[in-house]
C-alpha cells in the first residue's frame, strides 16, 4: 500500500526524535571510545578512531532501519520508515538514507528544512533513497 494515503510526523516530531536518537548515539559513542583511549589528535590511528565512531552511528540507524524501521526516538514519539511503496527498508537503502542525511545536515541542515516545504514530509534523504516516514497505524486515525 502507498505510504502517500498514511499520515506523516510533524517537523517537530522528527526533531525530537532526532533529539532522542542523539542520547542513545552519544551514549554508545562515550563508551565505545573508552576501548580508544590511548589514541589522540595526531596518533597514526586517529583517523581509524574516526572511522569507528562513523561506521558506528551507521550502524545503529542502518540496523534499526532494517530491523524494525524504527530507532529508539522514533519508537518514543510513534513513527517509522518504510520504502515509498509500503515495504521494509532493506541495507543498501539504508545506506543511500544514511549517506543523504550528513550531506542533509553538512548544508546547514537544509536536506531536513525541505520537510517543512515537501507535502509528504520528505527530506532530501527521503526522496534519495526513495523512503518516507510515517506515523504508527494507531497514531495515524488520530492524527489526520
Amino acid at each position: 500500500m502507498p505510504q502517500n494515503s498514511q499520515a506523516h510526523p510533524s517537523f517537530w516530531r522528527i526533531l525530537l526524535a532526532m533529539f532522542y536518537d542523539s542520547i542513545v548515539i552519544l551514549s554508545f559513542l562515550l563508551i565505545a571510545s573508552a576501548f580508544w583511549l590511548p589514541i589522540g589528535f595526531g596518533h597514526p590511528l586517529y583517523v581509524l578512531y574516526k572511522g569507528f565512531l562513523f561506521l558506528s552511528i551507521f550502524l545503529y540507524f542502518a540496523w534499526c532501519w532494517t530491523r524494525s524501521g524504527q530507532t529508539v526516538g522514533m519508537r518514543i514519539w510513534r513513527f517509522h520508515l518504510v520504502c515509498s511503496d509500503g515495504s521494509q527498508i532493506r541495507w543498501p537503502q539504508s545506506v543511500t538514507r544514511f549517506v543523504g542525511a550528513v550531506f542533509s545536515f553538512a548544508i546547514f541542515g537544509a536536506g531536513y528544512l525541505w520537510i517543512l516545504f515537501n507535502r509528504q514530509r520528505k527530506s532530501w534523504h527521503d526522496i534519495v533513497s526513495g523512503t518516507c516516514l510515517v506515523m504508527d497505524t494507531e497514531q495515524s486515525a488520530t492524527h489526520q
